[in-house]
């Protein structure tokens, strides 16, 4: 059975990552980051041949014809890994730096070719936006958390050491409830 340590542990962690994450999501502006997102993919697809000008109206960011949300600039994925990490115990502050700008650096990369990608399968007629915009994305964007998990755990091995902890003592518990 999970003793009572371990679960005022799992739950000051589990709050943590909770509080973390939402504020982290919810409370800032990202409009420079999706005026990056944009710059960048106008730059990249003009590369490409296409045309993509970006508007700035009221607050929005335009690329093209099509709005970049926080949702394309992958800070919901940033957000819930600083929420799992920085309040992770036993691991150093200098992996948890390292890790958390790995994975910031490969997000953003990937984020802005999975925007490029989106758009030019649209404007080249190779897929229709309500099949390249979602299940194209949610499909990257699975495979692509998979990567970045991988990434962080080679990283900080306390992660995954620590993850499955949590659910090993949770299993306990239930367990012993049942008994």
């Amino acid at each position: 059975m999970a003793n009572q340590s371990d679960l005022k542990g799992i739950i000051i962690y589990v709050s943590l990552a909770i509080a973390i994450t939402l504020i982290v999501y919810y409370i800032p502006s990202y409009y420079i980051l999706k005026s990056s997102i944009a710059s960048f993919s106008s730059s990249i697809l003009s590369f490409l041949g296409l045309s993509a000008p970006i508007q700035h109206i009221e607050g929005h960011v335009i690329l093209g014809t099509y709005e970049i949300v926080r949702e394309c600039t992958g800070v919901q994925v940033m957000a819930v890994f600083l929420g799992l990490i920085l309040p992770l115990p036993k691991a150093s502050w200098r992996k948890k730096t390292f890790s958390l700008i790995i994975m910031g650096a490969l997000l953003y990369v990937s984020n802005l070719f999975r925007v490029v990608l989106e758009i030019w399968l649209v404007e080249n007629q190779i897929l229709p936006y309500s099949i390249a915009h979602y299940p194209l994305s949610l499909i990257m964007g699975i495979i692509g958390v998979f990567f970045l998990v991988m990434i962080n755990n080679a990283i900080i091995p306390e992660f995954g050491d620590y993850i499955y902890s949590i659910i090993n003592n949770l299993d306990k518990l239930i367990r012993s409830r049942r008994s």
